[in-house]
């Protein structure tokens, strides 16, 4: 499973576009233009970090961190990620919460 990138939020210059009869939010990253997938609450950090690396096997993805989110930013490319979104979210619900640990090694970017 690729790795996303991850990185703070403020490093990311984020910009507006019209597609589809909407206003949507971006970015650049590496010579891509990465729209904004889905912002998840910090305490769902494991399951924005899942639907990234789900994502990442067919495109690029970066995680952006700040104190109270985490954003997962997808190649523009990547039309339908519905699917993938629903196969993570159900997988973290069956997931109990005693198996999250955090330790010392542990560590936010933000």
């Amino acid at each position: 499973m690729p790795l996303p990138f991850v990185c703070p939020a403020f490093q990311l210059k984020r910009f507006k576009f019209y597609n589809h009869g909407e206003i949507r939010e971006a970015t650049m990253y590496q010579n891509l233009i990465m729209t904004l997938a889905k912002r998840f609450s910090a305490s769902d950090r494991d399951v924005a970090y899942r639907f990234a690396s789900a994502l990442g096997q067919h495109y690029q993805t970066v995680i952006a961190a700040d104190g109270s989110s985490y954003q997962v930013w997808v190649d523009i490319r990547c039309r339908d990620y519905s699917q993938v979104l629903a196969r993570v979210t159900e997988s973290a619900v069956a997931r109990p919460v005693a198996s999250i640990h955090q330790g010392p090694w542990s560590r936010d970017v933000a």
